[in-house]
């Protein structure tokens, strides 16, 4: 797994000994694996954890969908103790690869 920032132009190049193969990061989509060294290797894209919140709420019941452009918009609920409201909050999170 490859957790680094790199630009969708960034080539990827993997060597085993079963054979070498490479992709550029751009070639990548969500939900799709492309297969190398005839269907041994399979690559996608993957999301990583971030944290969403800095605040000293309780922020419970995440859920999280990826958009047709790539953007993840993700919906939680968050409650203050000492504040008889419970609040539903929507984020665009613009950190996620594209």
């Amino acid at each position: 797994m490859l957790f680094e920032p790199a630009p969708p132009n960034a080539k990827v190049q993997v060597n085993t000994k079963q054979g070498d193969f490479s992709f550029a990061l751009s070639e990548l989509e969500y939900r799709h694996q492309r297969k190398f060294l005839d269907g041994s290797v399979d690559v996608q894209l993957a999301t990583v954890p971030m944290r969403l919140t800095r605040i000293s709420t309780e922020d419970d019941f995440p859920s999280a969908a990826v958009g047709p452009d790539g953007t993840v918009w993700v919906a939680y609920i968050s409650f203050k103790h000492g504040n008889n409201t419970t609040d539903l909050f929507g984020r665009e999170i613009k950190q996620c690869l594209r």
